[in-house]
């Protein structure tokens, strides 16, 4: 069914390994039955040259959760794969013991639990571009939550306070983010601003806690709801495990293939009540569609309008990473 290879310790610090290695066959799911033969219906998930992105849309009471949660359970039965289920909605999906068991998946309530993702793994491991690409990523992420307007001079002044200690710490966590800002505000005898004021709101709670490297934390599975969080937190925290999965992605080898072209998968990344995310157009989410082969399920409805559609010939540059993504909108 597929095994991992997860992190090692190198050095004092923590080197990334392959994580989950599924076995690469044809992998489906039965939608139903067709109306004028009422054989079986199914999808072959990981068909050569398919598109890996599906919208799954309905009006509200139309069954489009229950949809997503029946094709998680029979892609987990058939390969093991690792599923991070984000829970955006009401929590409703965070209490139901069943769902759990048949996923195999630990329940976090955020902010309660904290996120046990060392979200900045492997800044201070690359070159200065590697160190570039998670500050500004992170920066992006931050700036979306901000209330108003976040001006060029606010984007600089984030970058330049955290890039020293981003090439130079390990196990960052946003405590530390507080700390680096408030200390570069300091010195540079700048006002305080929206900035500095989020930043206090957001370490009110402790989202994530940086225990296991992203390899480790994406090689199990996962129901994270959001049900008592503030919007601020609740979108933070997508951004940045969008941030962290993405980071990941990019780092690993290609999936293997089975002799008939069909990917293992790696890991499903399942939204329930994704609007919000995908109005962001936050630029990981783009990145992992754009590049992604393997499973990508859209679990959408009558506002998928804000959502991208990708055709097969669109999916470019990829590096032959199976990820699923099922996103409820």
């Amino acid at each position: 069914m597929g095994g991992t290879n997860p992190s090692s310790t190198i050095g004092g610090r923590r080197a990334e390994g392959a994580g989950f290695i599924g076995q690469a066959k044809p992998v489906h799911i039965r939608l139903g039955n067709e109306l004028d033969t009422d054989a079986p219906y199914e999808w072959l998930v990981n068909g050569v040259g398919y598109s890996p992105h599906v919208a799954i849309m309905g009006q509200a009471g139309s069954g489009k959760t229950r949809t997503m949660l029946e094709a998680l359970k029979q892609i987990k039965e058939q390969t093991n794969v690792p599923i991070v289920l984000l829970d955006l909605g009401k929590g409703e999906l965070a209490d139901d013991d069943r769902l759990a068991e048949a996923l195999n998946a630990k329940v976090l309530r955020v902010p309660t639990n904290a996120i046990p993702l060392d979200m900045f793994f492997g800044s201070n491991l690359g070159d200065e571009s590697d160190v570039a690409d998670t500050v500004m990523g992170f920066r992006d992420s931050f700036i979306k939550v901000i209330s108003g307007n976040v001006g060029p001079v606010q984007k600089d002044n984030i970058k330049e306070a955290l890039r020293p200690h981003f090439s130079s710490r390990d196990h960052i966590t946003l405590d530390d983010v507080k700390k680096w800002l408030k200390d570069y505000y300091e010195e540079n005898e700048l006002r305080t601003d929206s900035v500095i004021s989020t930043i206090n709101d957001l370490t009110e709670w402790k989202i994530f806690s940086a225990d296991f490297s992203p390899t480790e934390f994406f090689s199990q599975s996962w129901i994270i709801t959001f049900a008592h969080a503030q919007d601020t937190v609740k979108n933070l925290s997508a951004y940045l495990l969008l941030d962290a999965l993405n980071t990941w992605m990019k780092r690993l080898d290609a999936a293997p293939q089975d002799a008939q072209g069909h990917r293992a998968l790696r890991c499903i990344l399942a939204v329930d009540e994704a609007r919000h995310i995908l109005g962001s157009k936050h630029k990981a989410l783009s990145d992992i569609t754009a590049t992604a082969v393997g499973l990508a399920l859209w679990h959408g409805s009558s506002r998928i309008r804000s959502a991208w559609v990708f055709e097969p010939s669109e999916i470019r540059g990829h590096r032959g990473v199976a990820l699923g993504q099922l996103l409820d909108c």
